[in-house]
């Protein structure tokens, strides 16, 4: 056993049971406010191997695909009875319920997602079960881990596994905590550096009362009257950073597919690039740069998805203290300036662009 073991779901989860109707999907207000369906013709992310260490999922729920995963708490392999608690099945329905006119469907739809079962019916376990799911996700070659639950305490154990996670490569995505009026600090493993911890904001772009304040905050998502999937085929709306950290998680997903699908030539090849991205891109809602309260600001899907392929983007020369960027671009029809045809059609031309005008680009 380890110091202050017990790990549990937030304690603020607000529920109610939503009535879908059959043969019918529902975007739900975090999927319409941030256009995915235009993210979607990029990218829905296909073949990226997510894990949601939480309660069991419903691997029998019409709108999920499982690909895999095991029941630390009994420890059987992957569960396949509908689970009493509904939170891993919800999450998991945020993350990647599938796209198929059916219920509802997920930030990314095409990712594969893995039932890790760490927490009881009852919404409770303990570190030393977190710890040998993430020793799994390291074995079965994971990209993405979410986490939505926490604990009061420090352990030196759960940090050394958090850390191996984040040495082989995979981003982990973490729930803040719904702590706000009690401490003002995160749950952990939110709090390490090697995660990502995300607070929650509502419909009206404002950070939720509930969502818990601290300096590792990284950005704020959709955690607030979220629709998705609750075992025994059916749906409901929760209210929590257990339902933002999976927003983000399936957006992670997305950014990885379209890495893979661009050869690997984007700059988020591990973790750390990861975050530096996300916190690039998002949008401050708060104190200005990073705070207690929203971290860097609220996430930013579609410049998220706007990734530079950095092999055809090379430091050209620094003049004057700017740094001068060459990009090789390929015109689709013939270019004129000032009644001048500077390039022709399906012609390659290399053009200087300086680093401030490429971060604007990029970052806004």
């Amino acid at each position: 056993m380890f110091a202050n073991d017990m790990i549990s779901l937030g304690k603020l989860e607000i529920k109610r049971a939503v009535e879908v109707k059959a043969g019918s999907q529902t975007t739900g207000w975090h999927i319409n406010k941030y256009r995915f369906p235009k993210i979607w013709s990029k990218t829905q992310g296909e073949s990226v191997k997510v894990a949601v260490i939480d309660t069991a999922i419903d691997v029998n729920h019409p709108d999920l695909q499982i690909h895999g995963g095991y029941d630390f708490v009994n420890n059987t392999g992957l569960r396949t009875d509908a689970p009493l608690h509904g939170h891993g099945t919800h999450v998991a329905g945020i993350i990647g319920a599938k796209n198929n006119n059916l219920g509802i469907v997920g930030v990314a739809p095409k990712c594969k997602l893995y039932s890790l079962a760490v927490l009881n019916d009852q919404g409770s376990g303990s570190y030393g079960n977190i710890i040998r799911a993430l020793d799994w996700c390291i074995e079965n070659g994971m990209d993405v881990v979410n986490m939505s639950l926490g604990g009061g305490g420090d352990s030196k154990a759960l940090y050394e596994a958090v850390r191996r996670v984040y040495d082989a490569g995979i981003t982990m995505v973490c729930a803040a905590g719904n702590s706000a009026w009690e401490r003002g600090y995160l749950d952990f493993p939110g709090t390490y550096n090697e995660t990502m911890a995300i607070a929650a904001i509502k419909q009206n772009m404002q950070r939720a009362e509930f969502s818990s304040i601290g300096p590792n905050i990284d950005i704020c998502a959709p955690g607030y009257e979220i629709v998705s999937t609750t075992p025994s085929n059916t749906y409901s709306a929760y209210s929590g950073t257990s339902m933002a950290s999976p927003f983000v998680a399936g957006l992670v997903a997305l950014m990885i597919s379209k890495h893979r699908s661009l050869g690997g030539r984007t700059p988020i090849s591990g973790p750390k690039d990861v975050r530096d991205h996300l916190t690039k891109v998002a949008h401050d809602v708060s104190f200005d740069g990073q705070d207690n309260y929203t971290g860097y600001g609220l996430v930013n899907p579609l410049k998220s998805l706007y990734l530079t392929d950095r092999h055809k983007l090379r430091l050209h020369q620094r003049k004057w203290g700017l740094e001068i960027y060459a990009v090789d671009v390929k015109f689709k029809e013939d270019y004129f300036f000032k009644g001048r045809r500077l390039a022709k059609k399906g012609q390659t031309r290399t053009l200087s662009i300086s680093g401030h005008v490429l971060r604007r680009l990029m970052y806004g």
